[in-house]
């Protein structure tokens, strides 16, 4: 799975409820907040939150039991789902945290940005590519995709920007 969209989202969902490997391995490093959906998020949250306390993740009945019935569907979903080598899905993970890092800094700098602390913004885009700078970010899609959501959050960022003066900046 080369997107990191909504099914590949659902995936990695999916695997740290059905396969031991990928939550020991991935439930440390997720965070319910780089998830796009709401559902998605619920149920990183609870499993980070049973895992800490038991060491598992709960049952598809108490899932079920702890959240309303109009997520009943969609659990029944990633139950169904069949999964491939956890090795490579461990690797694409890795993969989406560094991205959904980055972004979260890129998010975080142009707020920055906004206020008027240039030098903080730029610190905190520092510090988000330090963090993963031994993890080089593999593969065209990736690249492309961290290269589109920068161009999309500076262009967010800017819509009423004021220019500073330095061309590099502006």
């Amino acid at each position: 799975m080369e997107n990191f969209d909504k099914s590949f989202q659902r995936y990695v969902v999916s695997a740290i409820y059905k396969s031991r490997r990928a939550r020991t391995q991935l439930l440390p490093m997720l965070k319910p907040e780089y998830f796009e959906y709401l559902t998605d998020r619920l149920l990183i949250k609870i499993a980070r939150k049973y895992f800490q306390k038991y060491r598992e993740v709960p049952s598809k009945v108490i899932l079920k039991n702890k959240l309303d019935e109009d997520h009943h569907n969609y659990i029944d979903k990633l139950f169904k789902l069949k999964l491939r080598s956890v090795s490579i899905l461990i690797d694409e993970v890795k993969e989406f945290v560094r991205l959904q890092e980055i972004r979260a800094g890129f998010i975080k700098s142009a707020e920055k940005v906004e206020s008027g602390n240039i030098q903080e913004a730029y610190g905190i885009i520092r510090k988000s590519f330090a963090k993963h700078a031994g993890d080089e970010i593999s593969g065209s899609f990736a690249k492309s995709m961290l290269h589109k959501n920068i161009i999309d959050i500076v262009s967010q960022s800017t819509e009423n920007a004021i220019p500073t003066g330095y061309a590099h900046l502006d």
